[in-house]
């Protein structure tokens, strides 16, 4: 891990140490006291449209963590990983005992500066149900990674937000969202898919962007803080 040098082009996937605790009935993970998991972002995930750089990319890794698991990411920035190119990125890794996960990250780009989906679009609402679902094809589990917010201030939102507050406005939208373009797409396609949070960090102010850290993480089956994990990119 120390040897930074060596992880060239897997500068794309990100390296999760995720610290867990022993429990009855846990998978052994390679490591005593933490599970490694690998966090690969849609840009890397296409690019295994080439087999060759999926192994490539693999072996440099693999010669220098035993990873136990590995987070597929399907959709960022309006970019998608297609149904096919899924499955084959998925059996790779369950060949090599190598447990899976989807991702998603539900920014727009933004030039350096992230930018939100806009929740009062139709377009964009139904963007986002369609990604949640293309994940829950594939995936018992999907994490969606950090970018759960809304910051857009379009004629659409400032007509739906009426005599609300800034801040209660984008965190009823993003209750709306969670429930209805998230969880009960996904469970339409797979019954049994776990939506997993995971909140950037624990800031007072994120309320205002919608970070919902009292209801959402009920709608899902699980939340996960950032705080539980040391990344590396």
């Amino acid at each position: 891990m120390k040897n930074r040098a060596n992880f060239t082009r897997p500068f794309f996937w990100k390296l999760l140490c995720v610290l867990t605790l022993p429990a009855a009935g846990c998978l052994a993970g390679n490591y005593t006291n933490f599970d490694v998991a690998i966090y690969i972002p849609v840009g890397a995930v296409r690019s295994f449209e080439r087999p060759r750089t999926l192994s490539n990319d693999w072996r440099r890794i693999s010669s220098q963590l035993k990873v136990d698991k590995v987070y597929i990411e399907v959709q960022r920035n309006r970019e998608l990983a297609g149904d096919d190119l899924l499955e084959r990125v998925k059996k790779f890794f369950l060949d090599r005992g190598v447990r899976v996960a989807g991702g998603m990250a539900l920014s727009d780009g933004g030039s350096g500066q992230f930018r939100s989906f806009c929740y009062t679009d139709p377009k964009d609402r139904e963007f986002v149900k369609n990604a949640a679902q293309l994940a829950a094809r594939h995936f018992d589990e999907v994490i969606q990674d950090d970018f759960f917010f809304v910051t857009t201030k379009y004629d659409s939102d400032i007509a739906a937000r009426g005599k609300k507050s800034w801040t209660q406005f984008r965190l009823d939208l993003m209750r709306d969202a969670a429930k209805n373009l998230v969880v009960k797409p996904a469970r339409a396609v797979n019954p049994k898919v776990k939506m997993v949070v995971k909140f950037p960090n624990w800031y007072e102010h994120f309320q205002g962007l919608g970070y919902d850290l009292d209801q959402e993480p009920k709608f899902s089956t699980a939340s996960t803080p950032a705080r539980k994990h040391a990344t590396r990119r």
